[in-house]
């Protein structure tokens, strides 16, 4: 019952907003478009802890729709999120892939030497900045693996985007090795 209000009340706000200009209009039938996978991915969400990914394997993601310029409809997505914290949660960090070109020190132009593997050609740049935690139930398929050559400059790139100084990243990446106590 409490459902069929919802929809009422959406059905509404979807007559009132029939009366605005044509590019909200369009944002707001997105919008209700997003609303309808959204209750399918929430019933995924269930069962997507099952659903095994690797660090730095790259799957299609639906982001939905976006608030302003956020990443938004399905892409390319980097998994960054370690491969235990990936097998015992239903999220995974990922680093969403653009068409773009890279233009800032955050941005990693992916060549065809960082691909090990890929369902089709796979062209893009891995943006640092956009880095976020998703539900694995946004997940599509695994489309490519990255080179360790390449997860070495996503590290630096997510450094960087974090604020990391340079000593600081070195220490993080290459960590002073411990003197042997006898």
């Amino acid at each position: 019952m409490l459902m069929e209000q919802n929809l009422y009340n959406l059905q509404e706000k979807f007559n009132v907003f029939m009366n605005i200009e044509k590019e909200d209009k369009d944002r707001f039938k997105a919008i209700l478009a997003w609303t309808s996978e959204m209750l399918e991915l929430t019933v995924k969400e269930k069962y997507s802890k099952s659903i095994q990914v690797l660090r730095a394997e790259v799957w299609t993601c639906q982001f939905g729709e976006n608030i302003g310029s956020e990443i938004n409809k399905v892409r390319p997505v980097l998994i960054i999120s370690s491969d235990i914290g990936n097998a015992m949660s239903p999220t995974v960090t990922v680093i969403p892939i653009t068409s773009k070109e890279a233009r800032q020190v955050t941005h990693i132009e992916l060549l065809e030497e960082d691909l090990i593997y890929v369902e089709n050609s796979l062209k893009g740049t891995i943006t640092a900045e956009g880095m976020r935690n998703v539900s694995k139930a946004r997940l599509g398929r695994k489309i490519a693996k990255l080179s360790d050559d390449c997860m070495v400059r996503v590290e630096e790139a997510i450094m960087k985007s974090l604020g990391f100084s340079n000593r600081m990243q070195e220490e993080i990446l290459h960590p002073p090795l411990a003197e042997h106590v006898s």
